[in-house]
């Protein structure tokens, strides 16, 4: 009995590890992907492409502030090249995440990246 006890609870251990760090990845793509969307959506919401890139920088850096995974070398990048009535502007985040910060206990890291695109207004002023 004390044999298969000592064969199993290692097993066990190392199956609920990894499913909480799996766990955490998911939820880690899932908050880079809401920080797109609300980066996009601020960037819809501007009248100047200048103004829009400054917004969707400032939304993905206050949504991803307070969790409790680093984003490693982050990027933001806003296609403004459509910003017109009636165009869209997309906005593109990619973020490392450290597999020690996903609770995985492993070395290395993971890149996540997530596109949202957002349409302009047809009757909005535009600067």
């Amino acid at each position: 009995m004390t044999l298969e006890l000592a064969l199993v609870v290692p097993a066990l251990i190392f199956m609920v590890v990894f499913i909480s760090g799996a766990a955490a990845i998911v939820g880690a793509r899932s908050d880079v992907d809401d920080a797109a969307w609300e980066a996009a959506r601020a960037a819809s919401l501007t009248r100047s492409a200048t103004a829009a890139e400054l917004a969707a920088r400032s939304a993905v850096d206050q949504r991803l502030a307070g969790e409790r995974w680093s984003c490693a070398g982050q990027r933001v990048d806003v296609d403004v090249s459509r910003f017109n009535p009636g165009g869209s502007v997309a906005v593109t985040v990619t973020c490392g995440l450290s597999l020690a910060d996903a609770g995985l206990f492993l070395p290395g890291a993971t890149r996540l990246h997530a596109r949202a695109v957002e349409p302009l207004d047809l009757y909005k002023a535009f600067q």
